[in-house]
């Protein structure tokens, strides 16, 4: 048997931010498409509760809104779950290394 006494913080941090990081890429992603998928939608509506077509600059104008708010979403998503993800795990290290050290690490065999 061998005992995980350790855990480098900085390892975890990186493994933490880097695993959190991907996970946002995709599933923030998915979130994009429902997002592009509703506001295509609201735009469609707005024309049929009308009853007139939506003037042109303002369809084009609201489709650009759309496509650059969920870029901003998108990308300012990712990083913050990146780094929140890295302190996350940093701290849980942190936290492991104070139990291990006064009741033993985890057996591995």
């Amino acid at each position: 048997m061998i005992a995980i006494k350790r855990i480098e913080i900085a390892s975890a941090f990186r493994v933490g931010a880097l695993v959190s990081g991907m996970l946002a890429l995709v599933l923030l992603a998915i979130f994009a498409l429902f997002q592009a998928t509703i506001i295509s939608s609201l735009v469609s509506f707005s024309t049929s509760v009308s009853g007139q077509p939506m003037p042109s600059s303002a369809s084009s104008f609201l489709n650009a809104a759309s496509v650059a708010s969920m870029c901003v979403f998108y990308g300012c998503g990712v990083i913050i779950q990146t780094i929140v993800g890295g302190i996350v795990a940093a701290l849980a290290a942190f936290f492991y290394n104070v139990v291990a050290n006064q009741f033993g690490g985890l057996q591995v065999e």
